[in-house]
């Protein structure tokens, strides 16, 4: 599942009817934008150096530009692929002790 920045505009009767089997799907995409800008602190840091590193080079700055968007979209992929696995074990782990 990939975060689009792009929203597509629906009627509400497209936005009410999904396929109710990718439930699961929708609710890691939904929770994970909610939750999108909470990369922590490592991260920014990472993040706020490798910029640092991109800013001296000798290019112009619509190359920079480009890099840090690719730099970002890894980082947000990585980040959506940890929350998702977290979750998805988060609610195993509550079906097993609910099954107490």
């Amino acid at each position: 599942m990939m975060i689009g920045y792009e929203e597509k505009e629906k009627t509400l009767d497209e936005a009410i009817n999904f396929n109710k089997d990718n439930l699961f799907e929708y609710l890691t995409h939904l929770l994970f934008i909610r939750n999108a800008n909470w990369f922590g602190t490592t991260a920014d840091n990472t993040h706020r150096e490798l910029s640092g590193y991109i800013d001296s080079i000798p290019i112009d700055n619509s190359i920079k530009m480009e890099i840090d968007d690719k730099v970002m979209q890894a980082m947000t992929e990585v980040s959506q692929y940890s929350y998702e696995a977290g979750f998805r074990e988060a609610c195993r782990l509550n079906k097993v002790l609910n099954s107490f």
